[in-house]
């Protein structure tokens, strides 16, 4: 609930810039959610110490934060996060199974959507992670222009992911694909 109006609320400011100084002024925030245990505290030596938190899942976190970019999506939440929350949302959506950079298991993550997910997109979303993680390129990649077509919330999304296979089909699948994206950058 907390990222949905965080994301809302920087939709109002950029319409208030655009509305006040006729500015196209797309600021843009990243947010990465986990859920699990961690460190909280004070913490360091008598000369240095600072605030921190520490843990796995902060670290997971901010990893998610920085790949928000490459989904076009604002809120991406790590698998435990959206099991605590799925239930009751129409705005969260399955978007990859990634390994970030420091894990060496994959993490499939979700995405939180400022608008909801109807169920055309969610189930075209579906076939594209589909013939995607069985490395059928052509069928992910028409699945992605349905998305395209007929979504507002999840078009951005579908450009990037048509982006990236296109980069694929130029390198060509790995040997050993087995539908895991690594994140090169944090």
């Amino acid at each position: 609930e907390a990222a949905k109006r965080m994301m809302k609320t920087i939709e109002t400011v950029n319409a208030q810039v655009k509305k006040d100084f006729q500015l196209t002024f797309d600021l843009k925030i990243g947010i990465g959610i986990g859920t699990g245990y961690c460190v909280v505290g004070n913490m360091g030596s008598d000369q240095r110490f600072d605030y921190t938190v520490l843990g796995d899942v902060v670290n997971l976190s901010s990893r998610l934060e920085g790949q928000s970019k490459a989904y076009g999506i604002t809120t991406i939440i790590s698998s435990y996060t959206a099991d605590e929350v799925m239930d009751n949302s129409k705005n969260i959506v399955e978007i990859d199974m990634i390994k970030v950079k420091g894990k060496k298991e994959p993490e499939t993550i979700f995405g939180v959507t400022s608008d909801p997910v109807n169920d055309d997109e969610r189930e075209i979303l579906s076939e594209y992670l589909k013939f995607y993680r069985a490395g059928n390129l052509i069928k992910a990649k028409d699945s992605l222009e349905k998305l395209i077509k007929i979504s507002g919330t999840l078009c951005d999304y579908g450009i990037l992911m048509r982006d990236r296979l296109s980069e694929i089909t130029m390198e060509g699948l790995p040997k050993n694909w087995d539908g895991v994206y690594e994140a090169k950058t944090k």
